[in-house]
C-alpha cells in the first residue's frame, strides 16, 4: 500500500505539471509560439530551428513541384515553421518525449487542417525503418525535407559518422527518408534532392555543395541497399545488381530487385550472368558506334542482333508499364543466343571493321540490360554471399 500511495503521488504531481503546462501553452496560438523559433538553436554553424525550418520547407516546395503534387509553396513554408513550434512550448520543454504529439494536439485544437496538424504529428516518423511512414503528403514531404537538410548540413560541416558511432543518429534519418519515398510510392529522383538539399546549404555550411553532395549520395545508398536486404528480403547479389543499375528511383528500383530476387538463381540468370561478365569485360570503356548488320559474318551474329531489337521492344514497354517480371523473362530467353554467339563467335577478330561491329552489338546489348539490372555481380552459383 505504501508503495502504491508514493506512486500515486508521484504520477499525481506529474499529471498536475501537465495540466498546468497545457492550460498555459493554450493561452497562446501556434502561430503566435512560432515567433521564438529564431532564438532556438539547431546548430553553431548551421544556425536556428526557424533558419532550418525555412530550408526544410523551401525543399518541400521544390520536391513538391518535381512529384507533381497540388500543395501551395508558401503552405509548406508555413507548415514547416508551425511543425517545430511545440519545441518551444511548455509541455515539450518538460516531456521532451512528445515533440510532434503536442504540436499535432494543440494545430488539431486550433481547428487546423487535418493535413498540417497529422503533419505535425507525424514528421518525425518512422525512426529508422522502424514505424508507420506520416499518413499525408504534406507529413511525408517535411519528413524527408527536414531530415535531407539534417543530413546534408551535418555532412557539410564535417559532422560525419564514422565507424559505430553515430551520435546525431543521421543513420535513422537516412534510413526514414528511404521508407517514405519507398513506401509512399513517390518516383523522386532521390539524387537530385541530395543535391538540392546541399544547394540550400550554399553559403551556409562549409563543405562545397557538389563535394556535400556525393558524400551524401554515397552514405545513402548504403541506406537504400540495406532496405531491399533488411526490409523487402531481397538477397544481397540481387540487391547489388540492382543498385549499380541505378537506385535513385526507389517505387522502380523496389520493384525491380523484387522481380530479379525471384528469377536470380534459375538457370538462364545464371546463363545471362556468366555471360554478361564477358559483354562488360570485352565493352569496357568502349564507344557506342551504330551496329552494321552488312558487316555480319555469323548466322549467330545475325541472330543476337535480332533477339537484342526484339528484347529491347519489349523492354520498354514492360519497363514504362513497371512489369518487371516480364522484363526479366524476356531477357531471359536471350541467355541460348548470347551462350552461342559466345561459342561460336571470335569478338576480336583480325578484321578491326568487323571486330568494332561485334564489340558494338555488345555494347548496345549491355545498355539495354543495364536498364534493368548488373546480372555480372550476381551470385551464379545461386548463393547469396
Amino acid at each position: 500500500g505504501l508503495v502504491r500511495q508514493g506512486n500515486e503521488w508521484v504520477i499525481g504531481a506529474r499529471l498536475a505539471d501537465a495540466r498546468f503546462f497545457f492550460e498555459e501553452d493554450r493561452k497562446r496560438s501556434m502561430e503566435d509560439w512560432s515567433e521564438g523559433l529564431e532564438r532556438l538553436e539547431f546548430h553553431r554553424v548551421l544556425g536556428s530551428i526557424a533558419a532550418k525550418a525555412d530550408r526544410a520547407g523551401a525543399l518541400a516546395a521544390a520536391l513538391a513541384e518535381r512529384l507533381g503534387l497540388d500543395l501551395d509553396a508558401d503552405a509548406l513554408r508555413r507548415a514547416a515553421h508551425l511543425v517545430k513550434t511545440d519545441l518551444l512550448t511548455n509541455m515539450v520543454v518538460e516531456f521532451p518525449e512528445l515533440q510532434g504529439v503536442m504540436g499535432g494536439h494543440y494545430l488539431r485544437l486550433e481547428g487546423a487542417d487535418e493535413d498540417l496538424w497529422t503533419a505535425a504529428r507525424d514528421h518525425y516518423r518512422p525512426s529508422g525503418f522502424d514505424g508507420e511512414i506520416p499518413v499525408s503528403d504534406l507529413g511525408r514531404l517535411l519528413g524527408v525535407a527536414d531530415r535531407l537538410d539534417t543530413i546534408a548540413g551535418l555532412f557539410g560541416v564535417g559532422e560525419i559518422p564514422s565507424g559505430s558511432k553515430d551520435p546525431l543518429g543521421l543513420r535513422r534519418a537516412a534510413q526514414a527518408v528511404v521508407k517514405i519515398v519507398a513506401e509512399a510510392g513517390w518516383n523522386l529522383d532521390l539524387g537530385a534532392a541530395i543535391a538540392a538539399a546541399a544547394d540550400g546549404l550554399e553559403g551556409v555550411a562549409e563543405a562545397p555543395a557538389a563535394e556535400t553532395t556525393a558524400a551524401v549520395r554515397e552514405f545513402m545508398a548504403d541506406r537504400v541497399r540495406r532496405y531491399l536486404t533488411d526490409q523487402i528480403g531481397v538477397g544481397a547479389d540481387a540487391a547489388d545488381a540492382e543498385m549499380a543499375a541505378g537506385w535513385e528511383d526507389l517505387p522502380e528500383l523496389v520493384a525491380r530487385a523484387e522481380a530479379l530476387d525471384a528469377v536470380r538463381t534459375s538457370p538462364q540468370m545464371r546463363a545471362l550472368g556468366l555471360a554478361f561478365k564477358r559483354v562488360k569485360n570485352i565493352t569496357e570503356d568502349a564507344p557506342e558506334p551504330a551496329v552494321v548488320p552488312g558487316l555480319f559474318e555469323t548466322d549467330e551474329e545475325r541472330e543476337l542482333h535480332a533477339a537484342s531489337g526484339v528484347f529491347a521492344e519489349r523492354l520498354d514497354e514492360c519497363v514504362g508499364a513497371r512489369r518487371f517480371d516480364d522484363a526479366f523473362a524476356s531477357m531471359g530467353e536471350l541467355a541460348e543466343v548470347l551462350d552461342r554467339f559466345f561459342i561460336e563467335v571470335l569478338v576480336m577478330c583480325e578484321n578491326e571493321r568487323v571486330r568494332d561491329n561485334r564489340v558494338a552489338l555488345l555494347t548496345v546489348l549491355r545498355r539495354e540490360f543495364m536498364t534493368l539490372a548488373d546480372l555480372s555481380r550476381l551470385q551464379v552459383d545461386g548463393g547469396n554471399k
